[in-house]
């Protein structure tokens, strides 16, 4: 789940799509793309893709725009490296 912080009073861009992709070792975990306007992005990657102590590099492309302004749209790109860890309880993790 990616819990992304926009600024005050910004909302995603429904008509624009966003992207969340993961990767491990140069591999695609997952790739995901949707519409929304509303926040956290949930990606589901496969358990059996966590068969690595290798870290997650995770990219997400969004567009938000801002409340007070209709026509100003942010295009924004994020990226984070996770470490990860095989095996465990964890079925859900947060990225903020």
């Amino acid at each position: 789940m990616l819990d992304i912080q926009l600024p005050p009073n910004a909302h995603l861009n429904h008509e624009a799509p966003w992207s969340v992709r993961v990767t491990s070792n140069g591999t695609t975990l997952v790739q995901r793309t949707g519409k929304s306007d509303a926040l956290p992005l949930i990606v589901r990657v496969p358990a059996s893709s966590v068969a690595t102590d290798s870290p997650w590099e995770v990219a997400a492309a969004f567009a938000y725009c801002t409340d007070t302004d209709r026509g100003l749209c942010i295009p924004k790109k994020l990226t984070w490296t996770v470490p990860v860890r095989a095996g465990g309880d964890a079925l859900r993790i947060t990225i903020r």
